[in-house]
């Protein structure tokens, strides 16, 4: 991420912890946090500020990027499922709520455990995108400037 980019970021925290950084406190950071995508920055700055009423050390910043590296991938969700209907399909296994929200948004469990492995590719499509905007929502996160929101998905609880 370029410089100006990266100012930008660090604007957010600055803000909300009412706290100005020097030109050379912005060096130190930029110089261990400027390899991070803007929208890395980001959210491992909105996960912070909804936890911590402290500024972040740059050490916590990186440790909240690692812990969005560290979430599984929706393909790995997804055959999970699969295996797990595999096994029992009339026991639901625990998920998380962004799983739980993705697969209600394709027919419920019901559906997807009868539902043939040739039709389940058709629906995986509408799962990941629940399930990642599901997920970016659990987060606290939001779109970035100039990307669509997430769909909001209603249904029966």
């Amino acid at each position: 991420m370029n410089r100006e980019t990266f100012v930008k970021g660090m604007f957010v925290l600055q803000e909300a912890y009412e706290k100005e950084l020097s030109q050379g406190t912005l060096d130190v950071y930029f110089e261990f946090l400027g390899h991070l995508t803007p929208a890395q920055l980001e959210r491992a700055a909105r996960d912070h500020i909804s936890q911590n009423p402290w500024f972040p050390k740059i050490s916590e910043l990186l440790g909240a990027v690692a812990a969005q590296v560290s979430l599984p991938f929706p393909i790995e969700v997804w055959n999970g499922l699969i295996t797990a209907a595999e096994r029992n399909q009339y026991q639901k296994p625990e998920m998380d709520a962004a799983t739980e929200r993705a697969l209600r948004a394709i027919g419920g469990w019901e559906k997807f455990t009868l539902t043939s492995y040739d039709e389940l590719k058709y629906l995986f499509k509408e799962f990941k995108q629940v399930y990642l905007a599901a997920r970016e929502e659990d987060a606290g996160g939001r779109p970035e400037l100039g990307q669509p929101a997430a769909p909001q998905i209603e249904g029966p609880g």
